[in-house]
């Protein structure tokens, strides 16, 4: 997996995140696989957040982590906690300010699906 695709797959997963009542912060995350190195960014600035491939230099906590790592970690399959003492991941700064950004994945709304309509089974004769 590139770092564009797993970067995608993390902003997907914001799509729907609600930030409202979220105090501002930024938290930048550097994604440490050989195979899919890069650096994104999460900021809420005044109840709207941002998830951009970028670096953000003035930011409340850093996060270098596997993709893998992160992916489990915001499915809610592991902690922060678990995969730092495992070494897939380094925090540095106002760690809380990470979790604040996997909470907004618990207040986004559940995704709608729509209906599939079933063809119907009409003779043509």
């Amino acid at each position: 997996m590139t770092f564009e695709q797993a970067f995608l797959k993390v902003k997907e997963k914001f799509e729907h995140a609600d930030a409202s009542g979220t105090a501002d912060f930024a938290v930048q995350v550097t994604f440490t696989d050989s195979d899919c190195g890069g650096t994104f960014y999460a900021e809420v600035k005044d109840g709207k957040l941002a998830v951009e491939p970028y670096n953000y230099y003035d930011n409340n906590a850093l996060l270098n982590i596997t993709k893998s790592a992160l992916l489990a970690y915001l499915a809610g399959r592991t902690t922060l906690d678990k995969v730092i003492a495992a070494g897939d991941a380094r925090a540095e700064g106002d760690i809380s300010k990470i979790a604040d950004w996997k909470a907004m994945l618990k207040k986004a709304p559940a995704a709608k699906k729509t209906p599939v309509k079933k063809a119907s089974a009409k003779n043509s004769f």
